[in-house]
Parts: C-alpha cells; sequence; structure tokens
C-alpha cells in the first residue's frame, strides 16, 4: 500500500509527456499611445532602439514642449523613455506656473553599463 501511494505520488508530480512549462513572457511591447501623445503635443523626436528601454526615444531639438533641455551651455539631446517625456511635458506647465521655470539642466538620462565586479 506505501508503494503504491508513493508510485501515484511521483506519477502525479511529473508532467505529462509533450506538454511543456510555459514561461511567463516578458512584454516589451513599445506603448504606442506614448508616441501618440508626444507626437499630438508637437514633442520634436524619433524613435530609437536600446536595451531594456520599453519605448525610447531621442530628443531631436532638445525641448519637450515651452520645456528646454540644457547640458552646460548647449542643447541637451537625451535619450530617454517615452513616458519620462511626457511626463516632462506634463511638468514643464507646474514649473512655469509657479516660478517661471522654463529651462533644466540635465546629464544622462540612460546610461546602459554594466557595473564593475558584478554581473548586473
Amino acid at each position: 500500500m506505501k508503494y503504491q501511494i508513493l508510485l501515484l505520488l511521483l506519477l502525479s508530480a511529473q508532467p505529462i509527456v509533450g506538454q511543456a512549462k510555459k514561461r511567463p513572457k516578458r512584454c516589451h511591447r513599445p506603448e504606442y499611445w506614448c508616441l501618440r501623445a508626444l507626437k499630438k503635443a508637437g514633442v520634436p523626436f524619433r524613435s530609437v532602439n536600446l536595451k531594456i528601454v520599453r519605448t525610447p526615444i531621442k530628443l531631436t531639438h532638445g525641448r519637450i514642449g515651452r520645456l528646454i533641455l540644457n547640458n552646460g551651455a548647449k542643447r541637451a539631446k537625451p535619450t530617454m523613455d517615452c513616458r519620462t517625456a511626457l511626463t516632462l511635458l506634463q511638468t514643464g506647465r507646474i514649473f512655469r506656473a509657479n516660478g517661471g521655470i522654463n529651462t533644466l539642466i540635465v546629464g544622462k538620462f540612460y546610461s546602459y553599463r554594466y557595473v564593475k565586479n558584478s554581473a548586473s
């Protein structure tokens, strides 16, 4: 009786032949709603291909709406996720309303590299 129960447990734990375990798919599809919103707002950008970023874009004129992005003395043309650009577009209105801020000094938004002494 013990062996029958043990055999039954072992057989029930094995997957059925021909049935592979399904791994969850990682969704890396671009968010087209965000690209459409930026185009509708008149933000000059182009799509780029970057690792890990879901909907990467590069600003072509260094501005988002009326908000100007500078890197030191020159106009920045950063690469970022579309959602970041959309958020900057929305917060630019708040910056102008609360102090007349129309220029941001920025660094790099995206930098894909390995961290020293690690696998990440």
